[in-house]
């Protein structure tokens, strides 16, 4: 497998005026080490998709220290001193998703956990008309086959993740992991079944992420929301009406926020949001999204939108986000 050329530019230069800045926890001097802007290089941007209010501050990830990176045949990494970002783009030929993914994750996974920065901590996917096909055949399905393959030949815990259908004919993958000293813990909702444990009726098998990854050093921590949606239990709810899906969504994040203390090795705390994206599948429908986010996600920052194909069919959008310690007093 031979990934496509990754720019390996600066994002000193980016045409992106505002950002709202993410900071991955740990201490030292922080430097940009990738961002969801359509101005940065690929090999600092996790996904090919056009904002639809490009007026909203960009995401831009900071991680601590002085950053550095490589370029090899398989893929681009950015390394800083506790975290790792790796980004593989290739050709994916739907008829041909299932192996595709199994062999850019086994590669990916090989390549990180061999690493000095072997904790898996988010996922990023973006892969092409990703509702294509009938029953098992779709898209979804055969890449959630091949990535499921490929993680339990590494037998390695499965962390917070997205995938999403993009509008070009690449699989994108970016992979974000820490040091082994980083605390990295991955969290459940309550609410839904855990994904890499749904029944047959969705596939050969199971998507392999968790609802969302807790990750903490030197004091300070976030919490970084999987692509969540209208799920209870495994069941979709709300086919075809967009308001309540969102409305519907907010119950979900809201209930893994409130259960997300009793998972991890710390005393209960507050969390506020720092950014949240959403997916929307139809862009006609963005005055609704928009109306539903304002009036469902109170208090929260405004969301970067984006036209993407979400994973179930009957799903008209979906919502990543990060979260971190309120430490107002």
């Amino acid at each position: 497998m031979k990934a496509d050329n990754c720019s390996l530019t600066s994002l000193d230069k980016a045409i992106q005026m505002q950002f709202t800045s993410i900071h991955l926890p740990g201490v030292g001097q922080p430097n940009v080490m990738f961002a969801f802007d359509p101005s940065a290089p690929a090999s600092k941007r996790p996904m090919n998709l056009q904002p639809l209010n490009p007026s909203a501050p960009a995401e831009q990830w900071l991680a601590p220290g002085a950053s550095d990176s490589t370029n090899n045949e398989a893929f681009c990494t950015v390394t800083t001193p506790y975290y790792q970002l790796r980004t593989l783009i290739v050709e994916a030929p739907i008829d041909k998703i299932r192996q595709v993914a199994e062999q850019a994750y086994r590669a990916l996974l090989a390549d990180i956990t061999s690493s000095s920065h072997p904790q898996l901590v988010r996922f990023w996917n973006y892969l092409p008309q990703i509702n294509v096909g009938v029953g098992d055949a779709e898209v979804y399905r055969q890449f959630c086959w091949g990535r499921a393959e490929a993680f339990e030949a590494h037998a390695v815990a499965l962390p917070a993740a997205t995938a999403i259908g993009s509008h070009d004919n690449q699989l994108r993958i970016t992979a974000l992991s820490s040091t082994s000293d980083t605390q990295v813990q991955h969290i459940e909702n309550p609410r839904q079944v855990s994904a890499y444990k749904y029944p047959k009726e969705y596939g050969p098998r199971s998507p392999s992420f968790a609802r969302a990854t807790w990750v903490e050093r030197d004091a300070t921590g976030l919490l970084l929301l999987s692509g969540t949606s209208s799920i209870v239990e495994h069941n979709t709810l709300h086919s075809g009406n967009l308001t309540a899906q969102v409305a519907e969504t907010k119950r979900n994040i809201d209930h893994l926020i409130q259960n997300f203390a009793t998972q991890i090795d710390t005393s209960p705390m507050q969390l506020q949001p720092l950014a949240m994206r959403f997916y929307l599948r139809d862009p006609a429908a963005q005055a609704l999204a928009e109306a539903a986010y304002t009036e469902h996600f109170e208090g929260y920052p405004a969301a970067n939108f984006f036209v993407a194909d979400i994973c179930r069919e009957d799903l008209s959008m979906e919502i990543e986000g990060v979260f971190a310690p309120n430490t107002a007093t």
